[in-house]
């Protein structure tokens, strides 16, 4: 698996966000990143995608499912500045 942002690895414990830092949700590692772009890290199928854009699903061709999730109050943008260049049930590849 690839990290699917360039930028600074943190501990998800650091993330300022308890649904995240409290590994509520799912267990995995933050990046503060460097550019504006996101790349998926595994090649596999997408199975969602948020209505705001900013979270995405992925189940890796081991079966493995990610979630790649973007901006702690993205829901509140509601998509305003996220660009989705895929759907659900789109075969993707690293990168």
């Amino acid at each position: 698996m690839h990290t699917p942002v360039n930028g600074s690895i943190i501990a998800l414990e650091d993330v300022p966000y308890p649904v995240f830092s409290q590994k509520m949700m799912v267990e995995g590692i933050a990046v503060i990143p460097s550019n504006g772009n996101i790349h998926f890290p595994v090649k596999g199928t997408v199975i969602l995608i948020a209505a705001t854009k900013h979270s995405i699903g992925i189940r890796a061709e081991n079966g493995v499912e990610i979630l790649v999730h973007v901006e702690l109050e993205a829901v509140s943008l509601n998509g305003e500045g996220f660009n989705s260049v895929v759907i659900a049930g789109d075969q993707v590849s690293v990168g």
